[in-house]
């Protein structure tokens, strides 16, 4: 039987060749060991792999094998065709998705960041200085240093979540994405990298991301106010994603552990030390 068709984009194919060779894989394994195969939005996956890193401590005999970035949307409808077992995603499940069995059941929340790979660089008056930067109004940093805006594609979240914080950051928005010579990455991990070694560079990611991945980025103040779990909590940063774990309506044994670790005391550790706050928690940072 053909696999179901989710994507045609170079990410997609890297994962359904990933999802091939990790079928050829299986079949040479022990008996003795299962897997759960899990895959999804690229802002949540380094922190799986954290949650992963962890969870091998405790529970040998499960082998989390995390597929490349597919987004959100990518990680519900290979769900949905049973091509993952479990998937990171940054939004609920939709009517439709319920309705075919699946549940996103919320992890935490983490901020929704303006980084640079400078390190001199404080942060924003206001986000309308981050819409003129990312419209190109503003061209340069205060040392002159050239800004190298980094876009994500038009469909990732980050820039969905980017379009809605105004009227203006949309438009801001929809000015870099057609601009000739955008650097545009695939999704975020992607950016995170490409702003990290591209001098003057400014885009957007996550605390999590930022933090799990060990990025050098710095992450930027908004009104005076830092970006992080605290802050989110008590309303003073307005920017968060929120994260979610999805499943089947059929769950693996194996992939039932590995969520229950997700939501307990020692999986909540590691989600507080990589910047989310999980809300019913006290916020840390």
């Amino acid at each position: 039987m053909p696999l179901p068709h989710i994507d045609r984009s170079p990410t997609m194919r890297a994962a359904w060749l990933a999802v091939l060779c990790l079928a050829m894989w299986a079949g040479a394994a022990t008996a003795a060991v299962e897997t759960v195969t899990l895959g999804g939005a690229g802002a949540g996956l380094s922190t799986m792999r954290a949650l992963a890193a962890e969870f091998a401590k405790v529970a040998p005999d499960v082998s989390i094998v995390i597929l490349p970035s597919m987004g959100s949307g990518g990680g519900m409808r290979a769900l949905s065709a049973k091509v993952v077992d479990m998937a990171v995603v940054s939004r609920p499940a939709s009517p439709q998705e319920a309705a075919r069995g699946l549940v996103a059941v919320e992890y935490g929340r983490t901020p929704f960041v303006f980084v640079t790979s400078k390190d001199d660089v404080h942060g924003f008056d206001n986000v309308a200085q981050a819409a003129e930067i990312i419209s190109g109004r503003r061209h340069a940093w205060p040392d002159g240093t050239p800004i190298r805006v980094v876009m994500q594609n038009k469909r990732d979240g980050n820039t969905v979540q980017l379009e809605k914080i105004s009227l203006a950051m949309n438009q801001a928005v929809q000015t870099a994405l057609a601009k000739p010579g955008a650097i545009i990455a695939s999704y975020g991990e992607a950016a995170a990298e490409t702003i990290e070694r591209t001098p003057g560079a400014f885009g957007t990611s996550n605390m999590a991301l930022v933090l799990t991945g060990h990025r050098h980025l710095n992450m930027l103040s908004i009104q005076g106010i830092a970006p992080s779990p605290k802050a989110i909590a008590d309303g003073s940063y307005p920017y968060y994603k929120t994260m979610f774990v999805a499943h089947g309506a059929a769950v693996s044994p194996a992939t039932r552990r590995f969520i229950a670790f997700i939501f307990s005391a020692k999986g909540r550790q590691v989600l507080l030390r990589s910047g989310h706050w999980l809300p019913g928690q006290p916020a840390q940072g």
